[in-house]
């Protein structure tokens, strides 16, 4: 079999476009590939459309009427809105907003330096993320042990692939054979 560029003709790419119409990927497929994304950068990203590229994108949407029911989705507040999920708790509230908090999240970054402890990047005088290794949620524990300072990078990564069941036992293994040794020798 021979090796390298095989370039594709408008009828080819056609037909595969065709072939894959309909395709379902299986759970774990969707996972691997959801996966092989973290850390990559859009396609898009620093890139410029075409004003050509613009001018249809524009062209396109000029004139749409929106329906009732969008504008109303649109609106929609509160227990009223389509992505409801339940609001932030008073205990959330209170946790997120409260002085002691911010207390607890300052002496975490000041012991790390306001270092990512992931990447190492500094903030440079910004406010770096503290990051729960085992989530608030699950663990209710707001000790030093169990919080970390992360860049805004590093901790949007976490925080995305950290959802339950999604990628948990990769972070659990990862936190307990570099992370957790790395703050017990700080903290005592």
């Amino acid at each position: 079999m021979t090796s390298g560029v095989y370039v594709r003709t408008k009828e080819t790419k056609r037909k595969i476009s065709e072939a894959r119409k309909g395709m379902k990927f299986n759970d774990e497929h969707r996972k691997n590939l959801s996966l092989s994304h973290i850390g990559k950068l859009g396609y898009w990203l620093g890139k410029k459309r075409s004003p050509e590229d613009i001018a249809k994108f524009r062209k396109s949407h000029l004139g749409e009427k929106q329906s009732k029911e969008r504008i109303l989705k649109r609106i929609k507040r509160g227990v009223e809105h389509y992505n409801w999920q339940g609001g932030i708790t008073p205990l959330t509230r209170r946790r997120i907003r409260g002085t002691f908090w911010k207390q607890i999240a300052d002496e975490i970054r000041k012991r790390d330096n306001n270092t990512c402890q992931l990447c190492g990047l500094n903030g440079n005088g910004k406010k770096s993320p503290v990051h729960h290794i085992i989530p608030f949620a699950i663990s209710k524990d707001n000790s030093p042990s169990n919080l970390m300072t992360l860049c805004s990078s590093c901790h949007r990564k976490l925080e995305r692939s950290s959802d339950v069941n999604f990628n948990r036992e990769y972070w659990t293994k990862y936190f307990s054979q570099k992370v957790i040794p790395l703050l017990a020798g700080r903290v005592e």
